[in-house]
């Protein structure tokens, strides 16, 4: 009996002990920031530190976005526990940042930077997607600046379409929308290399944009169709509602404001069923901003 007592005393002891370090594990290991705190910080440091001009929704929520990925690298690196920068260097960039001063938040990224570039080769498409973390903080207030980091990114990795994808985009936020075509014409061509047809689609989509800024509704619309038609084809239910999206801004600019609801309301049907509020709340704006019916 003396001897159960005793295994069973060892037994509920390493239980505890298992459990203490389950939960050493899971505080060290569970990120520490939420999707809300990193879109808050990215909207508040765009709010509080932007110096540029308003060029329109669209873009300025796209910077946000980049920033959002900025921040969310920051709190990648703070859940590192391997980083050479340590967390509370990282959290005082976090803070200062919210408040719209990048400088820290730069500072490591440019550590981040150093160490990648100091493994060579195979670590370049890491440290050309750091670059694209500092243009985004850059943006801000130094065009130059985000305009040099972005081109050195694509030197670093000149295969990878999403940096091609942010330089393109960063010339249609400052008005230079044929630039931003050569850029996305590139993003094409690794689409068409690879046969990856997400990435054309994508192309395609962002082709559009720039036709459709330079006052060419035609061709803007038939790659907002070639992107739609693309997105069928790979089930892709996001690509699918934004380009309905794109086509009904189309159809609203050329005066059929019947066929602009309709293609509205598709596109609001497919963002309820994914739950995404934000873009079931904008597209709502649109229909209402219409007099359209909603569903």
């Amino acid at each position: 009996m003396a001897r159960q007592k005793t295994w069973l005393w060892f037994t509920g002891l390493e239980w505890g002990i298992g459990l203490v370090f389950l939960a050493a594990y899971l505080f060290t290991t569970l990120p520490s920031h939420s999707y809300k705190d990193i879109r808050h910080i990215a909207a508040s440091a765009f709010k509080e530190g932007y110096q540029g001009q308003y060029k329109s929704k669209y873009l300025h929520n796209v910077a946000i976005d980049h920033l959002e990925w900025a921040v969310k690298a920051l709190t990648d690196e703070y859940d590192n526990y391997g980083s050479p920068v340590d967390r509370k260097t990282i959290k005082s960039a976090l803070t200062q940042l919210e408040s719209g001063d990048i400088r820290e938040a730069e500072d490591v990224f440019n550590v981040l930077l150093k160490s990648k570039e100091s493994e060579g080769d195979s670590a370049q498409v890491e440290a050309a997607t750091i670059l694209t973390h500092i243009a985004a903080l850059n943006y801000l207030n130094n065009i130059s600046a985000t305009r040099k980091a972005l081109e050195r990114a694509t030197t670093l990795a000149p295969k990878e379409h999403t940096i091609w994808n942010r330089l393109g985009t960063f010339f249609m936020r400052i008005g230079k929308s044929y630039d931003a075509q050569n850029a996305y014409l590139k993003v094409l061509e690794i689409g068409l290399s690879t046969g990856d047809k997400r990435i054309i689609a994508v192309a395609a989509g962002n082709l559009a944009i720039g036709y459709n800024a330079i006052g060419d509704t035609d061709r803007a619309q038939e790659f907002y169709q070639k992107a739609l038609d693309m997105h069928k084809e790979i089930y892709d239910k996001m690509g699918v509602a934004l380009q309905l999206s794109n086509l009904a801004l189309i159809a609203k600019q050329r005066g059929n404001l019947g066929k602009s609801c309709q293609l509205y309301r598709e596109s609001l049907v497919l963002y309820k069923e994914m739950e995404m509020g934000r873009k079931v709340k904008q597209v709502q704006g649109y229909l209402t901003g219409l007099a359209c019916r909603s569903v």
